[in-house]
């Protein structure tokens, strides 16, 4: 029984499941077919029910009237206790194929004749006068009273089969029930087929165009409204819908244009100030180099006065004097030997051999140091030219030679401002940058740490420059001072377009520094406990893989004390 009730329960699942994704069109018909079946099925009960109230009746009505004729027929027989007679009587309904048994009882109880079944009558049922038929499944029980002038001499009962009648009318009603079952479904199936079109075809529509929309998309699209029914509403909410839709869509075009065209301005705005950051800090670097020649062309200077002045103050015009006195002289030997002059000019020729010779030591010494810082401006200059040409290009340099060279462009600045640079190089490997971008960020960094130290009173102006491996794959390079310090509120600031605490400053250093470091794969950072305490800006960049650790480290000879306030 259990597994009857779960092969139906999955069955009928089954069923509700294909039904759940059938297309409307089916649904509706299928409806309308299971509806019409259902009331025909009613229908059908309804009238089989009453159908077999009627036969039944009809059968009870049938037996009580044969039951009838038969007493009537049976009753001298019976009064005078005429067995054969009155079997031959009752023997007539054996032609009745529904009577199973009939007999009939004397009032003493016994049977008088019978054939068939016997029936045994109760002792009221021997003494009542009244007639009686009663069901007893698909049996019937009848009892006829034998009445003659008011006595009862006996009493006849007839059983009866109600089974073969009711099959006949089962079956006949089957017949009629299949045919009315088909013609009602076929003509349900075509009045469906037409009518379910008023229902499925505007929602099919509907999603025709729901589905048209969302393919194309294109929201300009409008469902038809067919009806002024539910399906009409979801069509006029859906069309509603549909042109929100749209209007939002062409808003967001829009906005999404506006942002390009922003995002267009401001890449090209991002691409004017890198151009213009790096205008600032090639000026940067030229001003460095500026000084740098600037410092040399003094020397250079003083050089060129000294020589000028020692060729004023040569005393080698006078050989060419001595060289005339004597070509004058027509008795050299007397002119040597008596004259006071010509005996004075060995004394005096030693002499100016000594000067010649000092003057000429002199002046090659000042010619050797003039030739020395024309090749300092010419390092100088050529420096520059290679960082300008190698610009954009990544190379494998050691972290120490770019130090040195930002350090060599502005040893003039440092100089001139009594600022002491202090080397602190630990052994890293080489590093992957483009040249001219790390020379801008420590030239921008080395000359803010010089204008921080030319604000303090303090006796000793300390840039301490250090190096060190960060994390996984990375070299920092550490600038600090101990000048004024950065404010908290500025920490987080600095590195902002156009921001600068100088009253000269553009603030363009540090923001394009910030911006070359992450280009190359590296970072900027600045660190300061604040006014007075000094700072640290450190520029990490990332490791060449390809080389091992640079063996060109640089430490100062003599350490200085650790900064006191940005170390």
């Amino acid at each position: 029984m259990d597994a009857a009730f779960s092969v139906a329960q999955t069955t009928a699942a089954h069923m509700l499941s294909v039904l759940r994704h059938a297309p409307i069109k089916r649904k509706l018909m299928l409806i309308i077919l299971l509806s019409c079946a259902a009331a025909i099925l009613a229908g059908s009960l309804v009238e089989a029910g009453f159908r077999l109230f009627t036969a039944r009746n009809d059968f009870a009505g049938d037996i009580a009237t044969l039951a009838r004729v038969i007493s009537a027929n049976t009753t001298a027989a019976v009064t005078f206790k005429d067995a054969k007679s009155a079997q031959e009587m009752l023997g007539s309904l054996r032609e009745n194929d529904a009577v199973i048994g009939a007999s009939i009882w004397l009032p003493d109880g016994h049977a008088l004749c019978r054939f068939g079944e016997l029936d045994i009558l109760s002792n009221s049922e021997k003494k009542s006068h009244a007639v009686s038929s009663v069901f007893s499944g698909l049996t019937l029980r009848h009892l006829q009273p034998i009445v003659l002038d008011g006595d009862r001499p006996g009493t006849l009962c007839i059983r009866a089969d109600f089974g073969p009648v009711l099959r006949r009318a089962a079956r006949f009603d089957l017949v009629i029930f299949l045919a009315v079952i088909a013609s009602s479904g076929l003509l349900a199936l075509l009045v469906s087929n037409r009518l379910q079109n008023s229902i499925s075809g505007p929602i099919r529509a509907l999603a025709h165009t729901a589905a048209t929309v969302a393919t194309q998309q294109d929201y300009s699209l409008r469902a038809k409204k067919f009806a002024p029914d539910e399906v009409g509403a979801l069509t006029d909410v859906f069309n509603y819908m549909l042109n929100e839709i749209q209007r939002q869509h062409t808003a967001l075009r829009h906005e999404i244009a506006e942002r390009v065209r922003a995002e267009q301005e401001v890449d090209k705005l991002h691409r004017e100030v890198l151009s213009a950051t790096r205008q600032a800090g090639m000026a940067e670097v030229a001003t460095g180099v500026l000084h740098n020649v600037g410092n040399v062309l003094n020397s250079v200077n003083i050089s060129t006065a000294l020589l000028n002045e020692q060729l004023e103050k040569s005393r080698a015009a006078n050989v060419g004097r001595i060289a005339q006195l004597l070509r004058g002289q027509a008795d050299l030997a007397g002119f040597l030997t008596a004259d006071p002059k010509g005996r004075a000019l060995p004394e005096y020729l030693a002499e100016l051999g000594q000067r010649l010779d000092a003057e000429r030591l002199k002046m090659h010494a000042e010619l050797q140091g003039l030739a020395a810082n024309i090749e300092h401006i010419k390092e100088i200059v050529a420096m520059q030219q290679n960082y300008a040409k190698v610009s954009g290009e990544t190379e494998s340099l050691a972290a120490a030679d770019l130090i040195d060279d930002a350090i060599r462009m502005n040893a003039a600045a440092f100089v001139r401002h009594g600022v002491v640079v202090a080397r602190d190089f630990s052994p890293v490997p080489f590093v992957s940058v483009d040249k001219h971008k790390v020379l801008q960020i420590l030239t921008n960094l080395l000359r803010n740490a010089k204008y921080a130290l030319d604000e303090i009173d303090g006796p000793k102006k300390v840039i301490k420059i250090s190096t060190r491996i960060e994390g996984k794959g990375f070299v920092a390079i550490a600038v600090a001072d101990n000048g004024t310090g950065i404010a908290p509120e500025n920490l987080t600031r600095i590195f902002a377009h156009g921001f600068t605490t100088r009253k000269d400053g553009h603030g363009f250093g540090l923001h394009s520094g910030a911006l070359a470091a992450k280009e190359m794969g590296g970072e900027l950072a600045a660190r300061s406990d604040g006014p007075g305490c000094g700072a640290i800006f450190t520029l990490t960049v990332p490791i060449a893989y390809d080389l091992t650790v640079a063996t060109t480290t640089q430490v100062c000879p003599q350490k200085i004390p650790a900064l006191t306030a940005a170390s």
